[in-house]
């Protein structure tokens, strides 16, 4: 799995809507190697790295955020990401 691709489009749809998997819509922005979730047009307080989007990878595929709750900052917005069509379609599952 190349992971700079896959955080490639991460970064390609910054500011796009990706739902939870209780499908609460949210963006994000990207700001150097984080990922900063906006929910209702306001930022979430938290800063998600780079490298704990590696991590999840690492572990891909799982069923759900609870897998990864306590290994990560954001685990419900990390598995909206890499669980959305526009980012899995490089995951080898």
């Amino acid at each position: 799995m190349d992971i700079e691709k896959i955080w490639g489009k991460i970064k390609k749809y910054e500011g796009e809507i990706f739902f939870t998997i209780k499908s609460f819509p949210f963006s994000y922005r990207i700001e150097n190697n984080y990922i900063i979730p906006i929910r209702n047009e306001s930022e979430i307080n938290r800063r998600i790295p780079k490298t704990d989007i590696i991590k999840t990878l690492m572990i891909w595929p799982i069923s759900g955020p609870a897998e990864i709750t306590n290994e990560i900052q954001g685990s419900s917005y990390v598995y909206g990401l890499l669980s959305d069509n526009r980012i899995s379609c490089d995951l080898i599952t």
